[in-house]
């Protein structure tokens, strides 16, 4: 499984940014195994594409978060 984070293009007025997990996986079973054990989050969203083996978690994070990691990737 690789894992991949991404984030929104818009910082709301309350401090909020979408973040974007994505688990990319090499089987359909291992996606299976994945999405039964997944930990359920009233705070975010579950998306699974069977098609591209990709399950995406979507929760909102505070914009500092997003910029503490931009600054790191940029150094």
């Amino acid at each position: 499984m690789n894992i991949d984070i991404s984030y929104g293009n818009t910082i709301y007025a309350d401090n909020r940014i979408a973040r974007y997990t994505e688990f990319k996986f090499d089987s359909l079973n291992d996606l299976e195994q994945f999405w039964v054990t997944r930990a359920e989050d009233d705070e975010g969203r579950w998306e699974a594409n069977v098609k591209t083996l990709v399950v995406t978690y979507s929760d909102w994070v505070s914009s500092e978060e997003f910029f503490e990691v931009k600054g790191e990737e940029a150094v």
